[in-house]
């Protein structure tokens, strides 16, 4: 398992998730969506990691959630 990169992916997860907060606070849609997304694609990454997985080199949110299927 890479412990460390998960950590890693579910910090940066959590500062993208406050930052889409703040900016959902401020009614910046474009922020708010790209942020909460970017936020949904390290939480992925982080599952898909430490379930013993390979990082997945995509952005996509359904191929993420395909191979974690």
């Amino acid at each position: 398992m890479h412990k460390d990169e998960v950590e890693l992916f579910l910090k940066r997860a959590g500062n993208f998730l406050d930052g889409a907060k703040e900016r959902f606070q401020k009614e910046d849609c474009d922020l708010t969506c790209f942020m909460a997304e970017q936020s949904v694609q390290l939480i992925t990454k982080a599952i898909i990691l430490e379930k013993g997985g390979e990082l997945p080199k995509t952005h996509s949110i359904r191929k993420l959630f395909a191979i974690l299927y």
